[in-house]
């Protein structure tokens, strides 16, 4: 009777365990259930805010190469404008060059029909030598007008000639008379006009010798050098070659 009790009693703590343990395994069930559902929302959060994530980058991917295309555009468009600014810049410089050679070719044309207007008053007015004086200074050039140009070529033959022998003649006469600073300015004046006549190479001579008196050796010798130059042969070129020899050491 016992030992049937005791199995009895056996039979009933079996059960009871095999009951908790159920019971346990059930709780443990669920709460892995419930684990697992927050597992997948979680998962599902993650996902969402990776896929967000993913699409801002791409947004963001996006508006920069939109932005690199159009910052390559606006390059491109800027080294044209720079272009464009430096061919105006070539046509305004070359403008403002055509400018300014008119601007030269007029003051020169200008320079040059005031000096032949004062030049015809003078000659009209018996001024041979300052007729020539202003017309040696002229710019000639070959677009003037033929008339104006036949004037010139007129006065130049009457006045050149005969002005670059008064002023030689007026200088040696002052030379004569001591005045070596006048002779100096009549004689340069003669051969500014003509260094090709027959006396140019006596103006050479006394030029020198009017430096010489005035003091000034240096420039006597440079004279006498560019008379054996210009003039070989001169009847003065002895007498310079001894001048200078003479005053080359008195420099």
């Amino acid at each position: 009777m016992r030992k049937l009790k005791k199995q009895n009693n056996d039979k009933k703590t079996l059960w009871i365990y095999i009951a908790v343990f159920f019971t346990v395994i059930f709780i443990l069930l669920i709460i892995t259930a419930f684990s697992q559902i927050k597992y997948n929302r979680n998962i599902d959060k993650y996902k969402s805010e990776i896929e967000n994530e993913q699409s801002a980058k791409n947004k963001y991917q996006l508006n920069l190469n939109t932005a690199l295309e159009e910052n390559k555009t606006l390059h491109s468009e800027l080294d044209k404008l720079n272009k464009d600014i430096e061919n105006l810049k070539s046509q305004i410089d070359k403008k403002d060059k055509e400018l300014s050679e008119l601007k030269n070719k007029y003051n020169n044309a200008l320079n040059f029909y005031e000096k032949l207007r004062e030049a015809e008053e003078e000659y009209n007015n018996g001024n041979i030598n300052e007729c020539a004086l202003i017309l040696k200074g002229v710019n000639l050039q070959d677009d003037y007008d033929d008339i104006s140009r036949g004037l010139y070529d007129d006065l130049v033959e009457l006045t050149f000639y005969t002005a670059s022998e008064n002023l030689y003649y007026e200088g040696y006469n002052l030379y004569i008379q001591g005045n070596f600073s006048q002779a100096i300015e009549k004689f340069k004046n003669s051969l500014y006009i003509s260094e090709n006549e027959y006396f140019s190479d006596d103006s050479y001579f006394y030029l020198a010798y009017s430096e010489l008196g005035n003091g000034n050796t240096e420039s006597a010798v440079n004279y006498m050098k560019e008379l054996i130059n210009k003039y070989p042969d001169s009847m003065f070129k002895q007498s310079a070659e001894d001048f200078i020899n003479n005053h080359s050491t008195k420099q």
